[in-house]
């Protein structure tokens, strides 16, 4: 398993996917296999933990690209059932948890 641990969210946007990076509508139920943003073929599952006990993301390992798996909406929800568990390591070694 690899962890994905700087997935960081753009303050300025109010709507969590467009925080995220996440544009647009198309979803991908399988891998696309290549990334729509640079062509790269490393594409691996993104489980955002407390979301969903599978993946929601198809990511980009050559480029971060996030591509959706499930509907705009469907994303939303489950990431929000998520928000009250996002954290940052920084946290972690400011706060003596390491």
């Amino acid at each position: 398993m690899s962890t994905y641990s700087d997935l960081v969210l753009d303050g300025e946007e109010s709507d969590i996917l467009d925080r995220m990076g996440v544009y647009g509508t198309k979803t991908y139920p399988s891998s696309p296999g290549q990334c729509v943003e640079c062509k790269g073929n490393d594409l691996k599952a993104l489980e955002i933990l407390g979301a969903l006990n599978k993946p929601l993301f198809w990511l980009c390992r050559g480029c971060g690209y996030l591509h959706m798996i499930y509907t705009r909406e469907y994303t939303t929800e489950r990431l929000m059932k998520a928000e009250p568990l996002f954290t940052h390591p920084d946290f972690w070694i400011k706060n003596g948890v390491d």
